[in-house]
């Protein structure tokens, strides 16, 4: 679990990083950039479902039923 929320933080930290640079140099932004930023956000949120669905997989098979 916590080996998880170590990758996550780290993924989110990235993409603010990304986020705040692409706002400093708002003028001079590329599509490019945009799509990198677009498939950062997109990846973190595929990382935080899989881990969501991971964890609510273990829970439900430890239940059961008389």
């Amino acid at each position: 679990m916590a080996d998880d929320l170590v990758l996550l933080q780290a993924l989110v930290a990235c993409v603010r990083a990304r986020l705040e640079r692409a706002r400093r140099d708002e003028a001079g932004a590329l599509s490019l950039e945009w799509v990198a930023v677009i498939l950062g956000i997109l990846t973190v949120a595929g990382v935080v479902v899989a881990v969501v669905v991971k964890r609510a997989t273990a829970a439900a098979n430890k239940i059961t039923i008389p």
